[in-house]
């Protein structure tokens, strides 16, 4: 689990919290499975990653992105 603050008093302060889980299946001293990252601002923001290994030769990854802005639609005339 990490946290980090930045204070400005120029522009936006922030917070963010991260956690970090790794599970028991080890293929190596360096690699074990499943693994789990994930990251929330202070505007609900969130960023994770799942990495699990399938079978032997197949590994996955999926990417999660969620935001609490709407995003900005650009028109041309």
């Amino acid at each position: 689990v990490n946290h980090t603050v930045s204070l400005s008093t120029l522009g936006e302060s922030s917070y963010h919290f991260g956690a970090t889980y790794v599970g028991t299946k080890q293929l190596s001293p360096t690699e074990a499975f499943p693994v789990l990252v994930g990251d929330m601002d202070n505007t609900g923001s969130l960023n994770a990653q799942l990495i699990h290994l399938l079978t032997d030769r197949v590994r996955s990854k999926m990417v999660l992105q969620v935001s609490t802005l709407r995003p900005h639609l650009s028109t041309s005339d």
